[in-house]
């Protein structure tokens, strides 16, 4: 609160402050979505600077081309500061960019990332809140929630919309994430979160220690031998992105005997 009234004196919109004891960035987002008050909502990430012209162009945008979602590309700031291991990673995580023309998307297209989304409030109302389940929350590092709420978008008919003009830029500036301590733990919630969106996939599958015969093939027969066929090389890049493919396929696994035993229970 102290920030937020340091902020406030000289803020150049009006600024309110709630509090949601909720520990979760779906909750935040939630309550955000009911505290806010305009039309639109705008989402970015607390490690991103928004484009100067990013705001006057969002209303436009939305009335040109009727949209219910639009988000734009998230570009790296600092890139070049990166540790040589972590700059394949670094086009993967971090920044999305599809292209320097508007598009529509449709449900097999990339969805946009949550760190750049802006919606009509009226139509995230109807659509429901961010699933909680979802979503970083303290040391949990769960996500998926930006894109579920994108496929009830389309699932329900709406428009989304990737606008090339919509830009803002992603610093790495958090010591851990330069850590390979961090990625790791990183892709394991990543695996959990792959197979908690996907669980219905699963549900009638064959089962091994309680996890489907399958992800025990992939993460031996496949992501195993990937990684070990990797360690013969000297490229440490490489091999470090085949031993985090492991720890999602263990993330994966992970979440299907945690939620098997649960409805055992």
């Amino acid at each position: 609160p102290d920030v937020v009234g340091r902020l406030r004196r000289d803020y150049p919109f009006k600024l309110r402050y709630a509090r949601e004891v909720r520990q979760g960035l779906s909750h935040g987002r939630n309550r955000g979505v009911r505290e806010a008050r305009g039309r639109y909502i705008v989402f970015m990430d607390d490690d991103e600077e928004i484009d100067p012209n990013y705001l006057a162009r969002v209303a436009p945008i939305f009335e040109k081309t009727g949209a219910s979602c639009i988000g734009g590309p998230i570009f790296h700031r600092n890139a070049d500061q990166l540790p040589d291991w972590l700059v394949p990673l670094s086009k993967v995580h971090g920044q999305r960019y599809l292209g320097n023309r508007m598009r529509i998307l449709g449900s097999h297209d990339e969805p946009l990332w949550g760190g750049n989304m802006a919606f009509v409030r009226r139509d995230l109302l109807e659509v429901g809140e961010f699933d909680t389940r979802l979503g970083r929350s303290g040391s949990e590092r769960m996500a998926g929630e930006e894109y579920d709420m994108q496929a009830r978008f389309h699932a329900l008919g709406k428009k989304i919309v990737y606008h090339p003009g919509l830009v803002q830029h992603h610093y790495h500036l958090t010591p851990q994430l330069r850590t390979k301590r961090y990625w790791r733990k990183h892709y394991f919630y990543a695996g959990r979160t792959r197979y908690l969106m996907s669980g219905d996939r699963w549900a009638s599958a064959n089962r091994v220690l309680r996890a489907p015969r399958n992800l025990w093939w992939r993460l031996f027969a496949e992501d195993m031998s990937c990684y070990l066929r990797a360690c013969t090389r000297r490229d440490s890049a490489t091999r470090f992105q085949r031993e985090l493919a492991l720890w999602r396929e263990v993330g994966m696994i992970y979440e299907s005997r945690r939620g098997y035993g649960a409805q055992r229970r």
